[in-house]
């Protein structure tokens, strides 16, 4: 009875504990050496659970593959749960010269001996090289990354003044210079003459006729 009920507060004890002990993190968002950690897990466990959804279909894959093809002659591979353990466990680099002796070395034919080879190789290369390639690359970049609320690795540069620029006034447009005006011809005559010589001589005629009248 006591064992029993001891067992059963276990976990809640547990859990209250680690949230304790994790709620002391909101004391360290000020310092920005020691919040990196959430700050990274704030910008980078977005994208790595969007690329880890993507991966998932070709996990499950290699999974069913191994189960059905080697589960009958190996623990390794037995059920769904050993067969994932299996493969995250290569995927990190561990017991993975194991798994290839047991696996290629307990297949009798040689279409399954080859089989079982591309298959490992396969595993190797897709999950070493790429997916744990691509999850450090995007936590990387999260490190990197400036942080929008003020919290992160980037050192604040002090306060600048604004740099005011004089500009010189700026002049009226001055407006466009007339062309320069030209005097106007004198109109001629009947004879050629200018017009002022015609009738200066046509008052001179009257001036002489009157005279003579007199």
């Amino acid at each position: 009875g006591e064992a029993s009920l001891a067992s059963a507060w276990t976990v809640p004890f547990g859990l209250s504990v680690a949230m304790v002990w994790a709620t002391m993190l909101q004391y360290l968002k000020f310092s920005a050496s020691y919040y990196m950690l959430m700050r990274t897990l704030k910008h980078g466990m977005p994208r790595i659970a969007q690329f880890l959804v993507g991966v998932a279909p070709v996990f499950v894959s290699f999974c069913l593959f191994g189960m059905v093809v080697f589960g009958p002659r190996t623990y390794r591979f037995s059920d769904f749960t050993q067969t994932a353990i299996t493969i995250f466990a290569v995927m990190n680099g561990d017991v993975m010269r194991e798994t290839f002796l047991m696996v290629i070395g307990l297949q009798t034919g040689w279409f399954v001996r080859l089989l079982s080879q591309v298959y490992l190789y396969a595993l190797v290369c897709l999950f070493t090289y790429v997916v744990l390639m691509a999850c450090i690359a995007i936590m990387e970049e999260a490190v990197r990354r400036p942080a929008a609320d003020g919290v992160g690795v980037v050192v604040a540069s002090p306060p600048q003044r604004p740099v005011r620029v004089l500009t010189p006034p700026r002049r009226a447009a001055s407006p466009l210079p007339l062309p320069p005006v030209l005097p106007l011809a004198p109109q001629r005559g009947a004879g050629g003459r200018p017009d002022h010589a015609d009738d200066a001589q046509e008052q001179q005629g009257r001036q002489s006729a009157g005279a003579e009248g007199a």
